[in-house]
């Protein structure tokens, strides 16, 4: 799926927005606190940070910049 710049750029921001709030979140927390788990089955808050990052990082491969997209597009129907 291709986006468009305004598209992308909002994307791009949201997510650096929900990353500084989820630093802020978590800034100040000690590494006992971080690496906490109520139980063995239970996810620690540096577990769950470790897995946003991970996802978000995932989604923006997803997601082209469209001078990438244009390069494919034209190199897939020999254009360009």
């Amino acid at each position: 799926m291709a986006y468009s710049t305004n598209e992308r750029r909002e994307l791009i921001q949201h997510l650096d927005k929900t990353r500084d709030d989820l630093l802020a979140a978590v800034r100040g927390l000690s590494e006992a606190q971080l690496n906490f788990q109520t139980s063995p089955k239970c996810w620690c808050i540096a577990g769950i940070v470790e897995h946003v990052v991970l996802v978000k990082d995932a989604v923006l491969a997803r997601v082209p910049d469209n001078a990438s997209v244009r390069s494919k597009t034209n190199s897939a129907t020999g254009a360009g």
